[in-house]
């Protein structure tokens, strides 16, 4: 959500609560020379708790892998077993 994007956000129960989702990932993607290196970390939300944190990266002609890879590693076992039928 590019709303918060930027120096400034609230804090994440407020971001949660106003988007009403349980949890948050956050990250950075960046452009070094041809690589894509994206951090991405999962937030409790309504906690603001650390869940769990992921680095990735791959060549640039690679981003559409990547972007896949990172929506995939970051499902829930719901996800997957709805996938499965």
């Amino acid at each position: 959500m590019t709303q918060y994007k930027g120096a400034y956000w609230p804090p994440t129960p407020e971001i949660a609560k106003a988007l009403n989702v349980d949890a948050v990932v956050e990250g950075s993607v960046m452009r070094i020379g041809d690589r894509v290196p994206i951090a991405a970390q999962l937030i409790d939300a309504p906690n603001d708790k650390h869940l769990w944190a992921r680095s990735y990266e791959r060549d640039s002609r690679d981003v559409l892998a990547l972007q896949d890879e990172v929506a995939l590693a970051n499902r829930t076992p719901d996800q997957y077993r709805a996938d499965a039928r």
